[in-house]
């Protein structure tokens, strides 16, 4: 019925898609963070769906949490996927007070992310990808991800007429469809250069995505995942933990390393807080010591 929780939620969530531009990953994400919230509330009030909550049910809500084994990260996005559905129920004077406003989120470990080192960025670049069509796009999409450190919904979202090879610069547009531009190195360039000569034979012209599959059609996030999969297991580098990822995560360490500066990597990065970068601190940290135990007579 209007008012009660589940009705709201379908407001919410056309409000992301509608007005905020969210991608449907992102606002799928959200509908499954109050769904979690609607289930906890059918099998502990009922199916009172009421948006009023008293603190008990939120503790009760996070006990309910941790018993069907979410993970502190996990619980940290459903806390901060119902923080914002409220924010919007309160916007409208649906409820007085925000009940996750306050609640903080679990303590956690941060992980180090999963990265290649340069050498092994130069192992997987040098196996044979191939003359044809597939050869040269799988080529092409892995130096694009290396050379502009963007997300893999970034680059199957690449258009043509996002691209600029003679300036190297192609537009990218992230989360919230929030828009930059990332920059192409001379590899990437002349991998796009090799890859657009056969797409022609494959994509017609009213396909304007970039990257493609043999049927002419955008690729798609889990098709990109797999490429990456399939050419890291070529060069002998796949590990358990390694993803499409990884070679964002390369492309920021490997800046770093060299002498980039946080926040021109963030920027490239397409980061919001610059906290979100300092992870890589971590990893540059770990490298710089162990260059110096190596190297300085007195280290030991």
């Amino acid at each position: 019925m209007p008012g009660s929780l589940p009705w709201w939620k379908d407001r919410f969530l056309l409000y992301l898609s509608r007005e905020r531009n969210y991608s449907p990953q992102t606002v799928k994400g959200y509908r499954q963070d109050i769904d979690a919230f609607l289930e906890f509330l059918k099998e502990h009030r009922g199916g009172d769906f009421n948006p009023s909550l008293d603190p008990l049910h939120l503790r009760l809500f996070l006990s309910w949490l941790r018993r069907r084994g979410l993970s502190g990260s996990s619980i940290s996005r459903r806390l901060s996927g119902l923080r914002a559905f409220y924010r919007f129920l309160q916007a409208r004077g649906v409820v007085e007070d925000n009940p996750f406003a306050d609640q903080p989120n679990p303590r956690q470990k941060r992980r180090l992310p999963h990265f290649l080192t340069e050498e092994q960025i130069d192992q997987l670049l040098n196996v044979d990808f191939g003359d044809d069509f597939s050869g040269r796009r799988d080529r092409a999409i892995v130096e694009t991800i290396y050379s502009t450190g963007c997300r893999v919904s970034e680059l199957v979202g690449i258009s043509l007429q996002d691209l600029d090879l003679d300036s190297g610069v192609v537009r990218l547009f992230g989360k919230g469809r929030k828009e930059r531009l990332a920059l192409l190195g001379s590899w990437a360039r002349k991998a796009i250069r090799a890859y657009l000569e056969v797409r022609a034979k494959v994509a017609d012209r009213a396909e304007d995505a970039l990257f493609v599959n043999r049927f002419g059609r955008r690729l798609s996030a889990r098709s990109v995942e797999d490429i990456v999969k399939r050419r890291l297991i070529q060069a002998g580098l796949w590990r358990p933990g390694l993803s499409v990822h990884s070679l964002r995560h390369s492309f920021a360490t490997h800046m770093l390393n060299r002498g980039a500066d946080l926040r021109t990597v963030q920027e490239l990065l397409g980061h919001k807080n610059i906290s979100t970068t300092q992870i890589y601190t971590h990893l540059t940290v770990d490298r710089l010591r162990e260059v110096y135990d190596n190297a300085h007579p007195h280290a030991y």
